[in-house]
C-alpha cells in the first residue's frame, strides 16, 4: 500500500491554488524569498502590515507563501518580537508623516 498523499489543487488566471485552503502553492516566480533569512525591514513590513492586509498580499510583497507569513508571525508573537517589529513600522511611518509635513509647510 503506497503512502502518496495527493493534493487536490485548481489553476486560476495561471497560478496554481490548494483546493481545501485557497492558498497558492509555492512557486519561484511569486515566492523568490523562500527560505531565505528574514531582513529587518521585511518583519516591520509584516508586522505593522498584519491586520490591515491579506495574508496572500503581505507574502506577495514579501516574496514568501502564505504559510510563511502565518507562521513568521505565530513565532515573532510566542517569542515577544511582534509588537516590537509592529511599533517600528508605526514610529517609521509617523516620522515619515512628520517629514511630509514639514517639507509642505516650507
Amino acid at each position: 500500500m503506497s503512502s502518496e498523499r495527493h493534493v487536490l489543487t485548481y489553476f486560476k488566471d495561471g497560478v496554481e491554488y490548494y483546493a481545501s485552503s485557497g492558498r497558492m502553492v509555492f512557486n519561484p516566480e511569486y515566492h523568490e524569498n523562500h527560505k531565505k533569512p528574514w531582513k529587518v525591514h521585511d518583519l516591520i513590513f509584516l508586522c505593522s502590515s498584519y491586520d490591515a492586509m491579506k495574508k496572500r498580499d503581505i507574502g506577495l510583497a514579501l516574496g514568501r507563501t502564505e504559510m510563511t507569513i502565518f507562521e513568521k508571525a505565530k513565532s515573532l508573537r510566542k517569542n515577544g518580537q511582534f509588537e516590537y517589529f509592529k511599533n517600528m513600522g508605526q514610529e517609521h511611518k509617523k516620522n515619515a508623516l512628520d517629514d511630509a509635513k514639514r517639507i509642505c509647510s516650507s
